[in-house]
Formats: structure tokens, sequence, C-alpha cells
């Protein structure tokens, strides 16, 4: 396992590295950070990230731990496997494509990393319930001029269009590494 390093980080991302026990990034963070950006390595033979977690809560007065909340979400579900969007990709390296407001694409992209970019897009957990696996190429548009002003009811409808996946609001419990005020 490669040591906990970093270069000009923000704090949440600091505090992220050293507490983070599963795969993902949702955090919610209950206190207020410092500002400023940091550089850290950790570069111990054994207990790294504890030796990093330790050295974060004494610096910033936080500690942080997974729990399990119900929340809103969004669940990912293939509606339409006939869509014909997504296609298995010819390209085992994704390339990113210049993407603009109301575009996404992708030569080379799991479902994973799509739930990822919609996370971030819709700032709710995604969770993928398609059961589809391997690579996907696709290139998806809705009406979005302005990317200050998304179109979250346009992007969902292209997804179901073009893609076939719906992204249906629901409420579930999901794992979120949780920043609080150390004790």
């Amino acid at each position: 396992m490669a040591s906990p390093r970093g270069i000009n980080v923000a704090p949440k991302e600091m505090i992220e590295c050293a507490f983070r026990t599963m795969d993902g990034n949702r955090t919610r963070v209950n206190v207020r950070l410092p500002k400023g950006r940091f550089d850290f390595i950790c570069n111990l033979p054994e207990g790294a990230s504890n030796a990093l977690a330790k050295a974060v809560t004494a610096k910033f007065g936080v500690t942080a731990a997974n729990q399990m909340i119900q929340t809103n979400v969004f669940v990912l579900t293939v509606h339409n496997p006939d869509a014909g969007g997504l296609k298995p990709s010819q390209n085992g390296n994704p390339k990113p494509a210049p993407n603009k407001p109301g575009h996404h694409a992708s030569n080379a992209e799991t479902i994973k990393a799509l739930t990822q970019w919609l996370e971030g897009r819709v700032h709710l957990p995604v969770l993928d319930q398609t059961g589809l696996t391997g690579k996907f190429a696709y290139s998806l548009d809705w009406n979005e001029p302005d990317a200050d002003y998304p179109n979250d009811e346009g992007l969902k409808q292209a997804l179901l269009n073009q893609l076939g996946v719906d992204l249906t609001p629901d409420i579930r419990s999901v794992k979120i590494l949780v920043i609080d005020k150390a004790k």
C-alpha cells in the first residue's frame, strides 16, 4: 500500500486521506475546517494511515469515521438495454473527451466512474444497481447552455433516452465519512 501523501491539498482532502477506510468519496463535514493548503507525506513502514490520522487530529482538532447514514440518494438502474448509447469499449484506456455544459463523454469508462461523475454533478450519492461490468464508450448530450445553471432533469432524461439507464431518487443507508470535532 502506498504511503499517504499530498501536495497543496485542502484540509478536507488530507482528513479524507487519513481516515478513509472505504472506497468512495462521500464525506460530511460537521465542523469548520481551517483554510489554506498543505503538503504531507507519511512514509512509515507500518501504520502510516494511523500515524497520519493522529497528526491530523492533533493539527486540526478533528476526527473522522465511516458511518452508515440514511440519506437522499439516486439509484442508477438499466431501464432499456437496447438504447444503444452504452457501447462496450474497444479501447482499454480512458481518454477524457472535451466536456462542456450539456455534454459528457468517454471512450472507455466503467459504470463506477460514471456514477462518481454523476455524484459530483447531482451532489448526492449515486448507487449503481445496473449490474453492468467492463468499460463503455458513450456520448451524452442534453440541453444545458450554462454550467452555472445545471439542468439535472435534462441530464436524467438524456441518461434514460441515450444510455438506457434511469436515475431515480430514493432514501437509502450509505457509508459516509463523517468529520467531527475531536473530543
